[in-house]
């Protein structure tokens, strides 16, 4: 890591300063946003104070961009209701297990790719659509697609199967025509999933 990249402590530190006390966010105390409107404080954290420290590390953001169109958990909170209760805590306990997106655009389904192969789960699913006149060149996106995956930081620990399935958009045609297909990590290539 480079001595001028963000990490936890550098992260923390900012935002220590960031949030001293006597600071004000329009003529209200940070304390007294908290404790008047919990929401309106969530807001301002997150827009203010952590979008200016990312901001400030020279490192592009976005809010809420990993909402995923659709996804599926195991639901395992009984596991921890006696220990939550015991500390004051809600029993939060789940498995993600699928996560699933949906982009209409033709040109824009690869963005959905990249989305996903940051998500940690058994099942990644993107749902996306060809020129039904051109749907040779299904595979030759998803090579690019390939080749951006690969590309990513999160390759390194990707894990699970990634399906994209793509239908017809465009043209003339009179039926969606999907078609699927599987990322196979070691060759780093998409392969048609053929009827079974």
């Amino acid at each position: 890591m480079k001595n001028n990249e963000l990490n936890a402590e550098k992260f923390y530190n900012d935002f220590k300063e960031s949030m001293q006390e006597g600071f004000q966010y329009n003529g209200v105390s940070y304390i007294e946003l908290y404790k008047g409107d919990t929401k309106r404080f969530t807001q301002f954290i997150n827009r203010e104070i952590i979008a200016d420290i990312i901001r400030n590390n020279n490192i592009n953001f976005s809010f809420e961009y990993f909402r995923v169109d659709v996804t599926g958990w195991e639901q395992r909170k009984p596991e921890t209701e006696k220990e939550a209760e015991d500390v004051c805590m809600n029993p939060h306990l789940w498995d993600l297990k699928i996560a699933v997106e949906h982009e209409n655009n033709q040109a824009d389904w690869n963005d959905e790719i990249i989305k996903l192969v940051h998500i940690n789960c058994p099942l990644r699913v993107v749902i996306g659509y060809n020129d039904s006149d051109n749907r040779e060149t299904d595979i030759t996106k998803l090579g690019f697609a390939a080749i951006c995956i690969k590309k990513t930081k999160a390759f390194s620990s990707f894990d699970g199967e990634l399906l994209v399935i793509l239908g017809n958009c465009k043209g003339k045609y009179k039926k969606f025509d999907y078609r699927g297909y599987l990322f196979n990590r070691s060759t780093n290539s998409f392969k048609k999933i053929e009827k079974s």
